[in-house]
């Protein structure tokens, strides 16, 4: 009986894995779940720029638009505005700068539309990497919201 039990006991352990072995590959997996844990730059700096576009609005639009903005302020979410990065050299940037009286461009300009209000904001400091207010803007609010 004896050499029963060993034959049984030999045959389980070879059919068995051992609970430690080695196994190849685990430097990858290692290494792929340490880039899969940094931070993803560019969405945070997308957040940082809508959180900074968002503080705008709900900022000037109540000032600017007493009878209206007070109302709308409080709905205003990132999901819910448009926005445009604008560049100096664009032909309507030129027309503004030339049209609008006091208007002056700065490093990070922008577009920002939200329902019936279109705004003109500008950073002196990016607003993709820091909490930070607008240095110029300029509101317009259109009788009705167009949806294109």
């Amino acid at each position: 009986m004896n050499t029963m039990k060993r034959l049984i006991l030999s045959t389980l352990f070879l059919t068995f894995p051992l609970a430690a072995q080695e196994i190849k590959g685990l430097d990858k997996e290692f290494y792929n779940a340490y880039l899969d844990s940094l931070p993803n730059e560019k969405k945070q700096r997308l957040e940082m720029l809508q959180k900074n576009l968002v503080t705008v609005l709900k900022r000037v639009i109540p000032r600017e638009d007493p009878d209206h903005g007070a109302a709308y302020a409080p709905n205003i979410k990132a999901e819910t505005m448009q926005f445009e990065e604008i560049l100096p050299n664009s032909p309507f940037v030129r027309g503004m700068q030339k049209e609008i009286p006091g208007f002056r461009m700065d490093k990070h300009m922008f577009i920002v539309k939200s329902g019936p209000y279109l705004i003109y904001a500008a950073f002196a400091v990016n607003p993709r990497l820091y909490v930070t207010g607008e240095s110029q803007r300029f509101l317009i609010r259109r009788a009705e919201a167009t949806h294109e």
